[in-house]
């Protein structure tokens, strides 16, 4: 082949023998690498050598150069000597080709440019093949146009910002020569190629600069509105509503300039208004470009810059121009747009008006763009889009004024009419039966979403707008209903599989025809969660009242199960098959018909359904990771478990996986807590500590709401009425709550420490100190629910054995997690000890004396309160606080051992302050929780010791006198006596030393106080005297007369 293709004499011979090689350059692979650098050094000499006349050997020269670069493929980046010889061959031969007049030779030279920026993009002068591919463009031949926009494409996918400010002659960027070409090109694939290049630099660079490409795409538009018209009654509309809301806005005006210019093409057009979606979808995450404030702030640090909110004028009048225009496609198009403005900015507030939307001002403007959408003659996809623009409108909450929204409310309002038309008058005033179907639902759909925004309103809300808003949609939900529920039973129908084709009504449904199922089941799919939800709703507030039978064909159990069924069907669909949001929306239509009194009564009537709703739930919690619906189903789980407890009724439970509601639940919060928090699986317990797994991206607000439903969920296990009792229940709910304690009541380090307000359960010890940390404030609620599961517990005698080995079990555990994590050096896993004492405390005194007086707790307890008192203040004080709660409410038996065990550090504690009194606030507050503790076991002695303990805590309090606890000893002192008077006689009797300091600090005291008293005297007396005094001075002396 080779010696074939250095043939000059036959032209035939060197395309044939050229072509050959470069297929065996192709599909060699490693094994042709050998030959790479001789074949090139050919390819080159031929090259320059050949002729130009010959031009199918240049072209076969330039794919044969292409195959050699994909040969040798990354290692063009290399900077050995053979790979800088064969990449100056490829760069040369390149150049070569591109000066060739042939057209398709340079297209082969541009495909190899592509080759080697693919491989060696470094290597390739991007200004020179830019400036090279932009003087192409203008090509008369389709081929090297092709060639140039798929070329641009591949650059604009890597070096954008390079194409985005390159510049065609003086005053055109290259986006806007591009979208010139759209209006003359023929090709789809060079428009394809086009719309990707512009759609690539857009998504980039689109945000950097959204005030260049909002014009361009501004620019197209209002050459179509100057060429093709907006309708006199469109343009009637709008100014009449800017005259009656004083909007100086015109959307009327084109300029002269724009006038004389060729209008683009539909397609050009449609393709603008998706730019201008493309371009707010890049911005809108970015706050400057959609909060008004912070776009100032930046415009000040910045004057260059520009910020979409600064736009917003143009964006609406971009989307009008686009829905008012004379193509289906793109008023659809326009509208969607519109809808996408009221997204982003809807929650834009105006700083110059308080409580102001900025949107508010384009209120005209939108009702003009969605009034023609509603016309008889408009096509029904694009009535379907107006509504979902309406929808989002009322949503949105920006309009405040009533007149205003019952402007866009009265679209909405007229739109029923084609619910009330019948289907053959609808068919034959439509297109065809597929899209009488999809505006029949499209209006049902926006319905259905106003009703559920019209109900958060009322339920958040009780502003005047939210209440005329739900009196709007009250004065039509009975009709909606009725048809809501059709339109359900339809979906259900054409969801069934193909093998029971036969059950679907040979005419049709409520809502399409016969002839249209499978274009119908699109619109079905699309339309049926709102719908759903909002029947969901209207049964829950209407709660399936009798008369509603007589309306329909359905019964009310037919209406219940017929919205579960389609809920379940959905659940247990694949997980690609739904997105999230409509996986939410029917948990929540679930949880709207869980809270019916009448539908929980059919609902925990049988046993084997409740336990086919949990394998669902569980099954969606195992398939979807989003914590959004596993909140969701948790509050699901928690309906369900209300529904059977509220039955009364005691239970079969088999405790069987797939069989069992008790094991379901518990099934379903367990997999919940160990996708955030594995370290609780008993079988796997990594060292990894929790501050770990908050970085998953999930808010750390829901991970806390979720941790909440899972220890409620867990806690009513117990509660649950079964004929047969479980031990295993109760065993595995305090297994995964204490190993949740653990995982949660974690100091995190220094860096990781946030600043938080804990609002603290009944149960939890005031004044506790606390370590801030990311899930702190969920700990009592987890104490709380252990604590729970403890009362909850029916202990007769001590002869429940298995309920008292399942408390102490549990005191162990939490016990022996605390010295395990203790005796771990890791940084962030230290445990928080404060949350472990107080929760240890409450759980003693909320247990029975024979879990929790065991050897190995008493053991463990006493050892944690003396490191404790023995540790640093904060230490101390949630020690002494924890030890004054056990006194009080533990059992007696509880209580002694721990006095006899804790009385010896606690004492030590309180004799040092007869040596070193206390001196700043926190030692003060230490003498006092010490002091109020052993009034409490004064209290508890047996009647005659009372002496021995006041012989131990009178001479501190003695010796404290004339300090800064002087006006507290005083006081205990003074108690004391008042409450033991023999003994505190007997005690100054046979210590008359006492007696004498106590009389000596009194006189002091007393003495120290009359020193006070004179100058205090003279103060008040000095104070009485300038208060005695005239306070209008007299000019002339009084006093010589008589």
């Amino acid at each position: 082949a080779v010696v074939s293709t250095q043939s000059t004499g036959v032209t035939q011979v060197q395309v044939w023998a050229l072509h050959g090689l470069s297929l065996i350059a192709d599909t060699g692979g490693p094994m042709f690498r050998s030959y790479v650098t001789s074949t090139l050094d050919l390819v080159g000499e031929l090259l320059l050598t050949e002729s130009l006349d010959k031009v199918e050997v240049h072209q076969c020269l330039g794919n044969l150069l292409t195959a050699l670069i994909t040969s040798l493929g990354p290692d063009l980046q290399m900077e050995s000597k053979s790979i800088k010889h064969g990449r100056n061959l490829c760069l040369v031969g390149c150049a070569a080709m591109q000066i060739h007049p042939d057209p398709l030779v340079q297209c082969t030279a541009i495909q190899c440019l592509q080759q080697l920026h693919l491989f060696a993009p470094r290597h390739v002068n991007m200004k020179t093949l830019i400036v090279y591919l932009c003087n192409s463009l203008g090509s008369e031949h389709l081929l090297l146009r092709r060639e140039c926009i798929a070329c641009l494409r591949q650059l604009a996918q890597r070096h954008p910002n390079e194409l985005a400010g390159h510049r065609v002659g003086e005053d055109r960027y290259l986006a806007s020569v591009l979208m010139e070409m759209l209006d003359v090109e023929q090709d789809m694939i060079l428009c394809d190629h086009v719309r990707e290049a512009v759609s690539a630099i857009l998504g980039a660079v689109g945000a950097d600069n959204p005030r260049e490409w909002l014009s361009l795409c501004k620019g197209v538009l209002s050459l179509a509105a100057n060429s093709d018209g907006l309708s006199k009654q469109v343009e009637a509309d709008l100014t009449k509503e800017e005259e009656e809301d004083g909007d100086e806005a015109s959307f009327g005006e084109v300029s002269t300039a724009v006038k004389n210019t060729m209008a683009p093409r539909w397609t050009t057009k449609l393709f603008a208004i998706q730019c201008v979606k493309q371009l707010m979808t890049a911005c809108r995450d970015t706050p400057h470009h959609v909060d008004l404030v912070k776009a100032r702030q930046k415009l000040k640090a910045d004057p260059t810059g520009s910020c979409l909110v600064f736009l917003l004028s143009d964006l609406v009048r971009a989307t009008f121009i686009a829905s008012t225009s004379y193509s289906d496609q793109l008023r659809r198009e326009g509208l969607s747009a519109l809808q996408l403005i009221i997204n982003v900015f809807c929650n834009t507030l105006d700083p110059d008006y308080d409580n102001h939307a900025l949107l508010e001002q384009y209120q005209a403007q939108v009702g003009a763009a969605l009034r023609p959408a509603f016309e008889e003659d408009t096509p029904p996809d694009v009535t379907s889009m107006a509504c979902q623009v309406c929808n989002a409108w009322i949503s949105s909450g920006v309009s405040r004024d009533a007149s205003d929204l019952k402007r866009i409310q009265q679209l909405l309002v007229s739109s029923l009419q084609n619910l009330q038309t019948s289907t053959h008058e609808l068919i034959i005033s439509r297109y065809n039966e597929s899209t009488s179907t999809l505006l029949r639902l499209s209006v049902l759909q926006a319905w259905a979403e106003v009703y559920a925004k019209a109900h958060e309103l009322n339920t958040h809300n009780t502003e005047e707008e939210a209440l005329d808003l739900l009196s709007t949609v009250e004065a039509h939900e009975g009709y909606l209903s009725e048809l809501w529920m059709s339109s359900i039973r339809d979906h259900a129908l054409l969801s069934l599989p193909p093998a029971f084709a036969t059950q679907l009504p040979p005419n049709g449904g409520t809502f399409y025809c016969a002839d249209t199922i499978d274009s119908s089941r699109t619109h079905y799919r699309q339309m049926w969660p709102s719908i759903l939800h909002a029947a969901a709703m209207w049964l829950n507030k209407h709660p399936f009242r009798e008369e509603m039978d007589k309306v329909t064909d359905m019964t009310n159990e037919d209406r219940l199960f017929l919205s579960i069924g389609v809920i379940m069907e959905a659940l247990c669909a694949p997980s690609s098959t739904h997105p999230t949001q409509t996986i939410c929306i029917c948990l929540d239509a679930f949880a709207e018909l869980c809270s019916s009194p009448w539908s929980q009564a059919k609902m925990a009537y049988n046993h084997a359904t409740c336990v086919e709703y949990i394998n669902v739930l569980h099954r969606t919690v195992l398939t979807r990771a989003s914590a959004q619906i596993h909140t969701h189903a948790l509050k699901c789980v928690k309906l369900l478990q209300d529904c059977r407890r509220q039955m009364g009724e005691a239970s079969d439970d088999a405790l069987e996986p797939g069989n069992s509601f008790l094991f379901g639940c518990l099934e379903l919060s367990m997999c919940v807590l160990l996708r955030r928090f594995p370290q609780i699986s008993p079988t796997d317990n990594p060292k990894t500590p929790v501050s770990s797994y908050a970085s998953t991206g999930e808010p750390l607000e829901q991970i806390k709401e979720l941790i909440r439903l899972c220890v409620d969920v867990i806690v009513n296990l117990v509660r649950m009425p079964t004929n047969q009792f479980y031990v295993e229940i109760p065993e595995a709910a305090f297994l995964l709550l204490t190993g949740l304690f653990s995982a949660c009541a974690v100091c995190p380090g220094q860096e990781e420490e946030e600043e938080c307000s804990v609002k603290r359960s009944e149960f939890v010890l005031h004044g506790t100190p606390s370590n801030a940390h990311r899930f702190f404030s969920v700990v009592p609620y987890i104490s709380q629910g252990l604590c729970s599961l403890i009362k909850d517990m029916d202990i007769k005698d001590s002869s429940d054995c298995k309920w008292i080995t399942c408390i102490s079990t549990t005191l162990v555990c939490l016990l022996s997690n605390l010295d395990k994590k203790t005796t771990d050096e890791k940084k962030g896993a230290l445990p928080h000890l404060e949350s472990y004492i107080s929760t240890l405390t409450v759980l003693i005194c909320s247990a029975p004396p024979q879990a929790s007086a065991i050897q190995i707790v008493y053991d463990k307890m006493s050892a944690l309160f003396k490191s404790m008192l023995e540790s640093d203040v904060a230490s101390k004080l949630t020690a002494l606080r924890a030890y004054k709660t056990l006194l009080i409410s533990s059992h007696q038996a509880v209580r002694t051992k721990y006095i006899k065990s804790v009385s010896y550090p606690l004492f030590q504690l309180f004799f040092a302050f007869q040596q070193s009194p206390p001196s700043s606030d926190d030692e003060m507050t230490i003498f006092t929780e010490i002091v109020s503790i052993q009034q409490l076991m004064l209290s508890y002695c047996i009647p005659g010791t009372h002496i021995h303990m006041l012989r131990l805590i009178v001479p501190v309090l003695i010796g404290v006198l004339r300090t800064r606890a002087h006006a507290l000893s005083m006081t205990e002192i003074t108690q004391l006596t008042q409450s033991y008077p023999a003994e505190m006689k007997e005690m100054f009797a046979g210590q008359p030393q006492l007696k004498q300091q106590l009389e000596t600090a009194i006189r002091s005291a007393a003495a120290e106080t009359a020193r006070h008293a004179p100058s205090q005297q003279s103060l008040t007396s000095s104070a009485g005297n300038v208060s005695a005094a005239p306070k209008i001075a007299l000019k002339m002396d009084f006093s010589n007369f008589t």
